[in-house]
């Protein structure tokens, strides 16, 4: 005989934990809702970030990928312009990206994260969040890579994550740990799968991943509060605190200011080679690099003036030691290219033109230099493949014109 027992009864375990789950997620939701009835400050720095690229883009700048000139004029990090005077730029760049693939990731884990961030800490602490993790991700590219243009929300939707990882970590929650513990987890994975590609891939500030994500982390340290908070609960301590988080990061930014002598050196050379002044431009640049040996954008102006005085052993030289310094320095890797072609070492001149076209894909000079080499060592299908792809990429018109010939004379 077989006893009947309720349909609900018969469930498999599995089913019933899903119920259970469903149920938990359900009551984390409205203890969220509770603690902070609306949220509208990760919409609103979502629509800024939109609002700035849209500019950009209506003013003329590529929204798939603009020039460093354009980043520049709209705000973008740069040590020579951020720590000549315009601290501005530490909170600016958090707003402006390098086209619209770039604005589109960040957007997608400002959505994702900004959303359950505010809703832990509460509007206004969140937006303490936000910007002073922006702020710790810009002062952590200046100082690690001063030289290089930086933008991007990055840096303060990293202060977001670790803020949460704080938050969940030391909060107490009327809910159960096992729902916070994967909120936790899939935290952690988006930390650390983001920093690895970070490390393993070119072009990614990851510094102002990791200058965002340990400034979140302090500050999630100091927002964490019982949810849902007790009457009466206060955070004036903690604002002060804030406060002086604030003044740590305008002490750290002030510190890397040593390295402005160097860099007003750096900015007067560009300047003077852009006049042709080429001799006073070698004047400033040994200056610099007496002050900052490491910089490999000094070694490589350094490079162009010797090049332009027809120093080509000494251009070389210094080049190369750009490249030991930043070996992805693809326009270091094209001027020493064309340094060797002009001295008749015409093998290694193909292998820093091969490395630098394969560093930056879209750079026409680049492809136009190896096909003007191929051509004059009589590799003609090579010489005519690099000519049609920069002609397709889109040459100043005189080089224009001196492909076109050569293609002609190549076709014949």
């Amino acid at each position: 005989m077989e006893n009947w027992t309720p349909e609900s009864q018969q469930q498999p375990e599995y089913e019933r934990e899903q119920i259970q789950r469903a149920g938990t997620a359900l009551t984390f939701g409205q203890l969220l809702a509770q603690s902070t009835p609306r949220y509208f400050v990760a919409p609103a720095l979502m629509g800024l970030n939109v609002a700035a690229f849209l500019l950009m883009a209506l003013f003329g700048a590529s929204p798939l990928d603009p020039t460093g000139e354009q980043l520049l004029a709209w705000g973008a990090n740069f040590g020579p312009l951020t720590l000549g005077g315009e601290w501005w730029r530490l909170l600016s760049a958090t707003f402006i990206h390098i086209g619209i693939i770039h604005l589109a990731l960040n957007m997608q884990c400002l959505w994702r994260l900004g959303n359950l961030a505010e809703r832990l800490f509460g509007n206004w602490a969140f937006l303490m969040l936000y910007v002073l993790s922006g702020l710790g991700g810009s002062v952590a590219s200046l100082w690690w890579n001063p030289n290089t243009i930086g933008a991007g929300a990055s840096g303060a939707i990293f202060g977001i994550a670790g803020g949460l990882l704080a938050f969940l970590y030391f909060a107490k929650l009327a809910v159960p740990r096992t729902i916070i513990q994967s909120t936790l987890a899939s935290t952690l994975v988006f930390v650390g799968y983001n920093l690895l590609y970070g490390f393993t891939s070119t072009g990614i500030d990851n510094a102002a991943h990791i200058g965002g994500l340990v400034t979140g982390a302090l500050v999630g340290v100091l927002f964490t509060r019982p949810l849902p908070p007790p009457e009466g609960h206060s955070r004036a301590w903690r604002y002060l605190a804030a406060t002086g988080l604030v003044l740590l990061l305008v002490v750290g930014t002030l510190f890397l200011r040593e390295q402005e002598g160097s860099i007003a050196d750096l900015m007067k050379a560009e300047k003077l080679l852009q006049a042709g002044e080429f001799d006073q431009a070698i004047v400033h640049l040994e200056k610099a690099l007496e002050a900052d040996p490491g910089s490999a954008v000094g070694h490589y102006y350094l490079g162009i003036a010797y090049a332009e005085k027809g120093m080509y052993d000494d251009a070389i030289a210094a080049y190369t030691q750009a490249i030991s310094l930043d070996p992805q320095f693809a326009e270091a890797h094209l001027n020493r290219g064309i340094a060797y072609a002009l001295t008749g070492q015409y093998e290694k001149a193909l292998a820093d033109l091969s490395k630098s076209s394969d560093m930056d894909d879209g750079n026409a000079y680049a492809y136009f230099v190896r096909g003007s080499l191929y051509a004059e060592t009589g590799e003609r299908e090579k010489a005519i493949s690099d000519l049609e792809r920069a002609l397709q990429l889109g040459l100043e018109p005189e080089d224009a014109q001196h492909a076109e010939r050569l293609l002609q004379d190549l076709r014949e």
